[in-house]
C-alpha cells in the first residue's frame, strides 16, 4: 500500500546511509538493560508521569521491532487524565563528530480525537513532542521538529494546576501515520529530527507527553531510537 511503500522508502534511505558507515552514537530497542538507563519524571505538581519502559504489550500489541521492548505512556493501559511527564535518554556524546546529526525513531500514537478525522476541536487536546538539552543546558523545543513538521501546530493540554509542558507547543497528537490512516486506525511511522545544531559532549533527548482533564486513549509508544550521523531524508 502507499503508506507501506513510504515507510519502506524511508527505511531504504536510512539503511543505505547506515551501510556507508555513519557513526551511531546511541541506539536502543528498549531491552530491559536499556530501560534502566532512561529517566522518567513528572513536570507539573498536579500532573502525572505515565512513561514506562519494558515488554511491548498494550495499544499497538507490541513494540515496532521483534525485540519486543517499547517506551510508552502506560504500556498496558490508557494514559492518565492530566498526564504531564517525560522520558529522558542517558547522556549521549556526539561532540567528536562533524556534519549532519539526526535522531530517528518509530512511534505509534492514539490520543483524544483519534476516532474522528483529527481536525475537530478536541483532536489537539493530548499530545507529545521532543525536546533537546545540549552541553548541560536547558531543554528546548525551538529548532527541534521532525523533517516533515509536526502535525499539530499547538497542543491544548491545559488542566487546573497545569498546564502540561506540551501545552501551546507544536507536536504529535490524535493518531499517527502519514498519510493519516482512516479513523480509527493507527499506524507505526518513522520520524527523523535534524539535531546538527545540538552537537555536544552531553546531548540528552526528552519525549514529553501531556493531556487535559477529560478523555484518554492508549497514548504514545516509541521504539528503535537512534542518534547517528546523517541527514534526514
Amino acid at each position: 500500500d502507499a503508506e507501506g511503500d513510504a515507510d519502506a522508502d524511508t527505511d531504504v534511505a536510512l539503511d543505505a546511509e547506515a551501510d556507508g558507515g555513519p557513526a551511531i552514537y546511541y541506539a536502543t530497542s528498549f531491552a530491559d538493560v536499556d530501560c534502566l538507563a532512561w529517566t522518567t519524571g513528572r513536570v507539573s505538581a498536579a500532573g502525572t508521569n505515565d512513561w514506562e519502559c519494558g515488554a511491548g504489550t498494550g495499544g499497538p500489541g507490541a513494540g515496532h521491532d521483534a525485540a519486543g521492548g517499547v517506551l510508552a505512556t502506560r504500556i498496558a493501559g490508557n494514559y492518565s487524565l492530566r498526564s504531564d511527564g517525560f522520558a529522558e535518554t542517558p547522556a549521549i556524546d556526539v561532540g567528536g563528530g562533524s556534519g549532519a546529526l539526526r535522531l530517528v525513531f518509530w512511534h505509534w500514537m492514539e490520543g483524544e480525537g483519534y476516532t474522528t478525522d483529527c481536525s475537530g476541536t478536541t483532536a489537539n487536546n493530548d499530545g507529545g513532542l521532543v525536546a533537546v538539552s545540549s552541553g548541560g543546558g536547558d531543554y528546548v523545543t525551538t529548532g527541534v521538529e521532525p523533517s516533515d513538521g509536526y502535525p499539530l501546530s499547538s497542543i491544548d493540554a491545559w488542566f487546573s494546576g497545569g498546564p502540561a509542558f506540551v501545552d501551546g507547543r507544536s507536536g504529535f497528537g490524535c493518531r499517527s501515520g502519514r498519510p493519516l490512516p482512516p479513523a480509527p486506525d493507527v499506524a507505526w511511522e518513522q520520524q527523523c529530527f535534524d539535531l546538527t545544531a545540538f552537537r555536544a559532549a552531553d546531548l540528552r533527548i526528552r519525549f514529553y507527553f501531556g493531556a487535559d482533564s477529560s478523555v484518554v486513549a492508549r497514548g504514545w509508544y516509541v521504539d528503535e531510537v537512534a542518534v547517528e550521523d546523517g541527514s534526514c531524508p
